[in-house]
């Protein structure tokens, strides 16, 4: 008997924490995914603060950084995992994600949530860090 189920295949990617590191250290990892056709995605976050050592270590902002890499890298799709839709206004989320998309020529792939990891008994969530760091909001305007 034949089965109808539609085949899929199984895609890989990686996944690089912008936390502690430099940009060449991303930079490097990003240019060799790309060299390599086994992997398909790459991926970033979008948190302002680090989620695991020091809290006020460094962190690379997710969709400047995901520009950047965007230019350095031809064949890789990319994408945040996942865009906190709290930090920015919806317009202003819209022209980033398309900016990033005509850089890449293509290969952004968006994805929304609604933010607010944080570091145990650590720096507040979401909406208030973003007030603390005076970023603007939807709110806001």
């Amino acid at each position: 008997m034949a089965c109808d189920v539609p085949t899929r295949v199984l895609r890989f990617g990686i996944k690089t924490t912008p936390m502690h590191l430099a940009y060449d250290e991303i930079l490097r990892v990003w240019e060799e995914a790309d060299e390599l056709p086994e992997l398909d995605d790459a991926w970033l976050w979008d948190h302002l603060m680090p989620l695991a050592g020091p809290p006020h270590g460094a962190v690379l902002e997710g969709w400047t950084l995901l520009a950047a890499l965007a230019a350095r890298t031809s064949r890789l799709r990319l994408g945040l995992l996942v865009t906190n839709n709290t930090l920015r206004a919806p317009a202003h989320l819209g022209k980033i994600a398309t900016t990033v998309d005509a850089i890449s020529k293509g290969r952004l792939i968006m994805g929304l949530g609604v933010g607010g990891t944080r570091q145990p008994d650590g720096p507040p969530s979401g909406r208030r860090r973003v007030r603390r760091l005076r970023l603007p909001t939807p709110e806001s305007g």
